[in-house]
């Protein structure tokens, strides 16, 4: 897991027992994936610019769900 650190740097910022800090990370998570995926939604219209988001969102989604998962063995470990 150390070698995944840099990463995801965010993870960094999630302190022992504190849930709050574990929370706001996964949220920055989720608004991150979101953004992508709105913007992959608005633009899909568009052939090439279409397929380059598809791509880029699914990146950034499969980005984002293993920075949670991350975050959340981070926060049990510690």
């Amino acid at each position: 897991m150390e070698t995944l650190s840099p990463f995801f740097p965010l993870n960094g910022s999630i302190q022992k027992g504190n849930a709050r800090s574990l929370l706001m990370t996964i949220l920055i998570y989720v608004a991150l994936a979101a953004a992508i995926s709105l913007v992959h939604w608005l633009l899909s219209w568009v052939a090439v610019i279409g397929t380059l988001l598809g791509i880029i969102s699914w990146i950034v989604g499969l980005y984002c769900t293993v920075g949670i998962v991350l975050a959340v063995i981070r926060y049990v470990k510690s």
